[in-house]
């Protein structure tokens, strides 16, 4: 086990709870939909992100830095996540053209399918267990209650201060917003819901 730095980023696909348990959405074609938008998504993951692990219908990455390249790293992860977003909505456009012929209802359901990130930095352990690579420590309990919120919005990209303190600049034309962490209260984050650059 090793300590690090990290920045941390769970994209998660909003929607897939009503997509996955409407049981008149055909499995297979559900999976195949998700199947696509998640490997559109993990492409986008380059250095100095490290994809952990998928997680259902999200995805769990990392990246590592020191003092001295913290700004570095955010400003790349940050420039990816966009890439990623913008990528997901590429590969669903997509996806319903390809499927426009298909009457199943995971294929008309395509469009209610979105994209939600949430990115924080903090120290966590890096364990390795058997052949799995696992991330630990209380920044990574952080983001993932994170992904319970009031947020109405379908889309949109949540910065913790931890993350933003990396990069302030990042933050100027976003609005603060009040998240609640379970076990961690108050959680003090900027919310960008336009669309990436």
């Amino acid at each position: 086990m090793r300590e690090t730095n990290a920045v941390l980023l769970i994209s998660d696909i909003s929607g897939y709870t009503a997509f996955a348990t409407d049981e008149a959405i055909a499995p297979r074609h559900r999976e195949e939909i998700i199947s696509e938008l998640l490997e559109a998504m993990v492409d986008e993951a380059v250095y100095p992100l490290t994809v952990n692990k998928l997680e259902g219908d999200a995805l769990l990455a990392y990246a590592e830095h020191d003092d001295d390249n913290a700004a570095h790293v955010a400003e790349s992860v940050l420039a990816q996540v966009h890439a990623l977003h913008q990528a997901f909505a590429d590969r669903r456009d997509a996806v319903r053209l390809e499927r426009r012929h298909c009457a199943c209802a995971a294929c008309a359901a395509i469009d209610g399918l979105g994209i939600k990130s949430f990115l924080h930095a903090g120290p966590i352990a890096i364990k390795q267990i058997r052949q799995f690579r696992e991330i630990a420590g209380a920044p990574v309990i952080v983001l993932h209650r994170l992904l319970k919120n009031s947020i109405a919005e379908r889309e949109y990209l949540l910065l913790t201060n931890s993350f933003a303190a990396l990069l302030p600049e990042a933050i100027a034309a976003a609005r603060a917003h009040l998240a609640v962490a379970d076990g961690f209260g108050e959680v003090h984050c900027t919310l960008l819901t336009s669309a990436p650059p």
